[in-house]
């Protein structure tokens, strides 16, 4: 509560409709509020189904990387900058729709479905996300995944 009776907003804020895309950040009692695109937050809660959906073993590899693909064709991309949630989105829906090309695997849904759920700023998101990649042993990766014919065939 601000001593007024109204509760202050949490830190990351999404506005439901698309005149968000016009307004990305803005300041008030000292806490940055985020706004993200209806449009991208429909994206958003795709791409945690699909994801969800692989880490259950409903799909796999190559259904995971087809639902990207269609989603990549139904919402376009667009470059947003590291500095706007949306950039967020757009970077996972990027790489999902290359997961082969990148050795992405079951493994790495959780840190996916974080960088995607991040309450934190965009800037902290994607420090973390790139922290996530450059821990990855790609050489180990790529020998495990050459047992999978959906990876092999790079």
């Amino acid at each position: 509560m601000n001593g007024k009776g109204a509760h202050v907003a949490p830190l990351l804020f999404i506005l439901k409709n698309n005149s968000a895309s016009k307004i990305s950040q803005q300041k008030s009692i000292g806490i940055k509020y985020y706004f993200m695109d209806k449009k991208i937050l429909k994206l958003k809660e795709e791409l945690l189904l699909g994801l969800e959906n692989w880490a259950e073993g409903k799909i796999d590899e190559n259904t995971m990387l087809c639902i990207a693909e269609n989603l990549l064709e139904k919402y376009g991309w667009k470059d947003f900058g590291k500095n706007k949630p949306e950039s967020v989105v757009m970077e996972a829906l990027s790489q999902l729709e290359i997961l082969n090309h990148q050795l992405i695997c079951k493994d790495d849904i959780p840190a996916i479905k974080r960088f995607l759920e991040n309450n934190k700023n965009p800037e902290s998101s994607w420090a973390d996300w790139e922290s996530y990649w450059n821990s990855v042993d790609f050489n180990e990766r790529e020998g495990r995944l050459n047992a999978i014919e959906f990876y092999r065939s790079l």
